[in-house]
C-alpha cells in the first residue's frame, strides 16, 4: 500500500501535535502480530530456521553462513524489498540447492558467504546476479565435491 501511495509519514516530535502523533502510533504497535507483514516475516524466520537446523546436520560453517544472510533483510520501503528479493535469490538458487547436497560443504559455504557479500556490496543488484550465474553453472556441473 505504501509503495502505491507515495504515502510517508513525517512527524516533528519537537512539537505538541507530532508527539500526541508519536504516541498514537506507539499504541498502534499492539496491534502488529496481526498484520500481514508480521504473519509473512514470522513465515519468513521460521523458514530460515529450518534452513539453519538442516545445514547444522551438513556443517556448521555452511549455518553459520545462513545465520549470516538475516543481514540482507533490513530497513523499510525500497531497502527492505531489496533485501527480501535478495534473500530469496540466494536462498532459492543457493541455500535450497546446497541443504539438498548439491554442492560439498565447502563449496556451498562459499556461495554463500560470496552471494551475500555481493548483495550487501551492490544495491542495484548487478553483482549479485553474476554471482548467482557462476554459482548456478557450478551446481549444473556436477556432483558434490
Amino acid at each position: 500500500w505504501g509503495k502505491r501511495s507515495n504515502f510517508g509519514i513525517r512527524l516533528k516530535t519537537t512539537t505538541v501535535l507530532g508527539y500526541l502523533l508519536l504516541r498514537v502510533l506507539a499504541k498502534l504497535a499492539r496491534w502488529r502480530p496481526g498484520t500481514y507483514r508480521y504473519s509473512e516475516e514470522q513465515n519468513l524466520i521460521l523458514n530460515w530456521l529450518k534452513d539453519v537446523d538442516a545445514a547444522l546436520s551438513i556443517s556448521g560453517e555452511l549455518a553459520l553462513e545462513i545465520v549470516e544472510c538475516a543481514r540482507l533483510i533490513k530497513g523499510y520501503g525500497e531497502t527492505y524489498r531489496r533485501g527480501l528479493v535478495n534473500y530469496h535469490s540466494i536462498r532459492e538458487n543457493i541455500i535450497l540447492p546446497s541443504l539438498g547436497h548439491r554442492l560439498s560443504a565447502e563449496k556451498a559455504r562459499d556461495a554463500v558467504s560470496n552471494a551475500r557479500v555481493a548483495a550487501l556490496s551492490d544495491p542495484e543488484g548487478t553483482r549479485l546476479d553474476l554471482v548467482l550465474t557462476e554459482i548456478s553453472n557450478l551446481i549444473t556441473q556436477g556432483s558434490p565435491g
